[in-house]
């Protein structure tokens, strides 16, 4: 049976290129039938925090991904934390210890550094020097006399026939072919750290090994630490799984993708108000295609589709008006009352108290033509208060022109009632060519007098929001505003 596993380690939030190896390795088993595996790797002590594991799990079901083991589900082969797995990895390293693989190692990190600075600086690569490989029992005790506590090394050439020493390892990637490294330039490399915890090689393949993982799905930054893994597969008896390594993710300058270049969190996207299937829907295109030039597709057809040798081995290039064109899309055709409930949380204090049918009717007539719901609430504040116009707005509206709609259409409102929206488009064609105007003359003082701003939803929806008394009060109100703003103020701010 297919087994796959992703595995974060719960020292943040997690970010578009993690979860898009979980979606990868969600799509892979889902297409292929098999078990999702969430493993939590969290050996580095003083960055993880438990709150990051709950948090890592909350985004992923956002975007739909469900797993059959893990730390809230359990399983056969857990614990599926790391740090409750600390005797499993100890027993694997007396093993290796016990079978001449592995050594102990009494060089502290600043010798370390300082060897390594010294190595590059003659240009060589800065690998370890394996020089505590052959220590006798007299220089072990001298060390630690010293106080010295050591980490344990495993002992590169000292593995299996099917690797012999100084030989090239050759596997087979499913995404990049077939890979070929050379072993002579690995250095003896730590598999448990002085403290007695696993480094990150050691855990991940014993882990891989007792919870049955058959493949491996996982970034091209790992490629370089794949030999390093064959080798304790080899060394430990276990059956090595099968590898693909995702391309990277660049910037939309070429850069490693990072939140300077533009991506954020997935907790950064669920604030904004992005749909989870519109970020889904993105990453999926961010290495793979299904096809056709498709670019809008639905999780069940992605599955149905799925295959991992057609990622491409090129870096996908993350591009955030490409995201928000999807999202835009996703948002436009949603369920009214699904986004009602999601944009709730997003609006101001005083204004989660409207009541739902305006509310809906608020979320209709702004949500085109933007990809989130923040923006929705951004660009619906002219609703939620009553917009302040400085004086070089209030200055544009006091044209004889601006005027004239103003005054005739707060005049036509206080006759209409309620009436008024439905008549509408009935007195703005007619109000512009009495006044020898262009539609942009009347449409333009009027959207700006109302709401504030010369962008936005159809002038009809935002009169049927605002009401009548809502109109005729803002109306009303900047009508003052332009009567009381001094003539030759005015005529002076016109000539600058």
């Amino acid at each position: 049976m297919i087994r796959v596993r992703f595995a974060p380690s719960p020292t943040g939030p997690i970010h578009l290129g993690n979860a898009r190896t979980a979606l990868f390795n969600w799509l892979f088993v889902r297409h292929n039938g098999g078990v999702f595996i969430l493993r939590i790797e969290d050996t580095d002590v003083t960055r993880s925090d438990p709150r990051y594991t709950q948090l890592i799990m909350d985004d992923l079901r956002w975007l739909g991904m469900d797993w059959q083991e893990g730390p809230d589900v359990g399983g056969p082969y857990g614990p599926y934390v790391q740090s409750q797995r600390l005797p499993i990895y100890q027993d694997s390293a007396e093993k290796l210890l016990e079978e001449g693989k592995a050594y102990p190692c009494y060089c502290t990190q600043s010798e370390l550094e300082e060897r390594r600075k010294a190595a590059l600086a003659r240009g060589r690569p800065p690998r370890y020097d394996n020089r505590c490989r052959n220590l006798s029992e007299a220089e072990k005790k001298a060390f630690e006399a010293e106080g010295r506590k050591p980490s344990l090394r495993f002992l590169v050439g000292s593995g299996p026939a099917t690797i012999p020493p100084g030989e090239k390892l050759v596997f087979e990637d499913m995404i990049r072919g077939k890979l070929e490294f050379n072993l002579s330039v690995l250095g003896d490399f730590v598999i448990m750290k002085a403290d007695g915890t696993p480094s990150f090689h050691m855990a991940v393949v014993v882990d891989d090994a007792l919870m049955k993982v058959t493949h491996v799905i996982r970034g091209e930054d790992h490629l370089s630490n794949t030999p390093l893994h064959i080798l304790l597969f080899e060394a430990l008896g276990f059956p090595r799984p099968r590898y693909a390594h995702l391309p990277m993710i660049a910037g939309e300058e070429g850069d490693l993708l990072s939140k300077r270049a533009g991506a954020l969190s997935i907790q950064d996207y669920r604030r904004q108000g992005y749909l989870p299937e519109a970020l889904v829907n993105y990453m999926l295109l961010l290495g793979w295609s299904p096809g056709q030039k498709q670019e809008k597709i639905a999780p069940e057809k992605a599955v149905e589709k799925f295959d991992i040798h057609h990622i491409s081995k090129s870096p996908a290039h993350f591009d955030p008006k490409k995201l928000d064109w999807l999202a835009e899309k996703y948002l436009r055709q949603a369920d009214p009352e699904r986004l009602i409930e999601l944009i709730v949380p997003l609006l101001p204090e005083g204004a989660k108290r409207i009541e739902r049918t305006k509310l809906k009717a608020l979320v209709e007539a702004v949500r085109p033509g933007l990809p989130n719901l923040s923006q929705v609430v951004k660009e619906s504040e002219w609703f939620f208060k009553e917009p302040v116009l400085d004086e070089d707005k209030i200055v544009t509206l006091s044209s004889d022109k601006s005027q004239i709609v103003l005054t005739h259409v707060l005049k036509t409102l206080e006759e209409l009632g309620e009436g008024f929206v439905h008549v509408y488009n009935n007195i703005i064609q007619p109000l512009a060519e009495k006044g020898g105007l262009a539609p942009k003359e009347v449409m333009m003082p009027l959207r700006l007098a109302l709401t504030g701003s010369t962008h936005g939803p159809e002038l009809v929806a935002v009169i049927s929001l605002l009401g009548h008394e809502g109109c005729k009060r803002r109306l009303r109100k900047l009508i003052a505003q332009i009567g009381r703003l001094n003539k030759n103020e005015i005529n002076i701010l016109k000539k600058t």
